[in-house]
């Protein structure tokens, strides 16, 4: 195995400790440098800097105790008063576009004590099943002594960083530490084909986000990455008007898109359909859950039982997701098919398309994701009207808030599962949202790397490094 690897990516922003983040490349370097205390991936909850947690009082207290002799890369210990510290920087943070970052919500209905300078608990008025997992999004980090840049407690430190550039990580030399290579370098290079020819003329070893290829290209002679991804592509439906604060127009719409047609044409076939809110490899999830069936008929049927507008606005970004445009032309032609107008309205700049979702102004229709946080963030971000979270669409169902409700209590993991099943289960037939895909995330390396996992997040998992 050789020592160092060079990575390409598309983009890289140092963003502690302020700014939260679901960029995928992001977080995989900086899950190097710094931990959380819980790690969440493949629906479940694993330890990193808690090395365990107990749940008492039926979910009320959760008590978690720090992996013994944790450091800081500059030798401090890392103690319970090092994460609470972070918990409260986390509680003021916004993400990337300064927009606020939806842990605040969460974190100020915990109240964090200090129990020993390894233990600390976290304390709800309510049963909530869920904190481990929300802590698992705060990486933990701290100012060096002398208060000049941030370190973390991660196998990595930080070398070098030119912004919008490279940046550059090396293993620290503690024999404890198990990660496999000394160095990892990225390049930032924004375009996919640059990525790509990068790696085939030996400037990079690894480069990410091939999916975004216009036309991917067969290449022999390499190791090929694929994995579906937990991010959903999706349609957000417009509960505040109709028709789609009508359940039969939100199945309809459902029923009048050839997602399948559509995975082919727009994603070279790169993609799976999406059944509901989540991903199959979210907490809940089970094989039972499958996505509504193309019928124009029965969608032209459900359509004429509502009050329908002239035309359907469609509203769609350029990229965030990708081919956000393509899908929009695509849904406008499969909706003039059963006699159903609809126009699209592309909004290029990326930062006013999101703060036009925040404000609610999705026309009938937006093309989104839905990014690959838990189940418990999801429903409650997107689905609760009770939570009214960021992303809500004003779609009110009690129905599901009592489901929702249910599973959030749940302290115990099983059952925590058969009851979001149960939400997930509801939601397949009674869609909030117009369900798409799941894009099929695409990396490609030289062929002696074949040793780093894509996980379904998008985060690059090195070996030895956690």
């Amino acid at each position: 195995m050789q020592n160092t690897i060079r990575i390409g990516i598309p983009y890289y922003k140092n963003i502690l400790p302020w700014t939260h983040t679901s960029n995928w490349n992001t977080l995989s370097v900086l899950n190097l440098f710094a931990e959380p205390l819980t790690r969440s991936f493949d629906g479940k909850i694993w330890p990193a800097l808690a090395k365990s947690w107990q749940v008492y009082d039926h979910g009320k207290r959760w008590v978690f105790s720090l992996r013994p002799k944790a450091t800081f890369h500059d030798n401090s210990p890392c103690t319970s008063m090092d994460v609470l510290a972070s918990i409260e920087t986390a509680k003021t943070q916004v993400d990337e576009m300064g927009m606020p970052s939806p842990l605040p919500s969460y974190l100020r209905k915990v109240e964090f004590n200090l129990i020993d300078r390894q233990t600390i608990e976290a304390v709800s008025e309510e049963p909530n099943g869920d904190i481990s997992d929300y802590l698992s999004e705060i990486l933990i980090s701290k100012a060096n002594r002398s208060g000049e840049f941030v370190i973390g407690t991660g196998d990595y430190e930080f070398v070098d960083y030119v912004p919008r550039r490279s940046l550059r990580l090396k293993k620290i030399g503690d024999t404890k530490r198990f990660s496999a290579y000394k160095e990892i370098s990225y390049k930032v290079i924004p375009d996919a084909g640059e990525r790509l020819d990068a790696l085939k003329n030996g400037i990079i070893d690894y480069a990410t986000d091939i999916q975004n290829l216009d036309h991917i290209p067969v290449i022999e002679g390499y190791n090929w990455f694929r994995t579906i991804s937990a991010l959903s592509i999706i349609g957000l439906l417009n509960g505040k008007k109709e028709p789609f604060c009508y359940p039969d127009a939100r199945r309809a719409i459902n029923m009048a898109i050839n997602t399948s047609k559509m995975i082919d044409e727009i994603f070279q076939g790169n993609g799976i359909r999406a059944a509901t809110v989540v991903s199959p490899f979210h907490c809940g999830f089970e094989s039972s859950i499958k996505p509504i069936a193309y019928d124009p008929d029965e969608a032209k049927r459900l359509f004429s039982n509502v009050n329908m507008p002239d035309e359907l606005v469609i509203r769609a970004p350029t990229n965030t997701p990708i081919n956000g445009d393509k899908i929009a032309y695509f849904i406008k032609d499969q909706l003039a098919s059963i006699g159903i107008k609809a126009h699209v309205d592309v909004q290029p700049n990326r930062l006013q398309y999101a703060l036009d979702i925040a404000r609610k102004d999705i026309g009938d229709i937006a093309i989104a994701n839905a990014l690959p946080h838990s189940t418990f963030r999801t429903l409650s971000d997107c689905i609760s009207s009770e939570e009214r979270g960021a992303s809500w669409q004003s779609i009110e169902d009690s129905t599901c808030d009592q489901l929702i409700k249910m599973a959030n209590t749940e302290p115990d993991i099983t059952t925590r599962e058969r009851k979001y099943a149960t939400v997930l289960e509801y939601l397949g037939k009674n869609p909030p949202w117009l369900y798409l895909l799941h894009p099929v995330l695409i990396n490609v390396s030289i062929p002696s790397i074949n040793d780093i996992q894509l996980l379904h997040s998008g985060i690059m998992r090195f070996p030895g490094s956690w």
